[in-house]
């Protein structure tokens, strides 16, 4: 094809030509947003669900609503025993 060709198909053409390929050209780029939106939001909540947190952000068990959960379905309450944190290196380190 050469140069003359091309403007001469070029005139034949219609705006109403154009309508279904626009819309089509919307519809895609309407989708493409949507879905860059989606996973951005769907990877910064998997992010966020797996990030450990500082030390102030560790969730705790809230032990008056679990016992009460488990007054209302009959499950034994077993209290976890608390943990006495110790120095072990002062304990067991020796003056030289």
């Amino acid at each position: 094809m050469n140069l003359n060709t091309i403007s001469i198909s070029l005139k034949k053409l219609k705006p109403k030509d154009f309508v279904y390929p626009g819309i089509l050209i919307c519809f895609f780029v309407i989708v493409a947003v949507i879905f860059s939106f989606a996973t951005k939001f769907i990877s910064l909540n998997i992010n966020e669900a797996l990030s450990l947190g500082t030390p102030e952000e560790v969730p705790t068990l809230n032990m008056e609503d679990y016992a009460f959960v488990a007054k209302k379905l009959n499950l034994t309450l077993d209290a976890p025993q608390k943990k006495t944190v110790t120095d072990t290196k002062a304990s067991t380190s020796t003056p030289q």
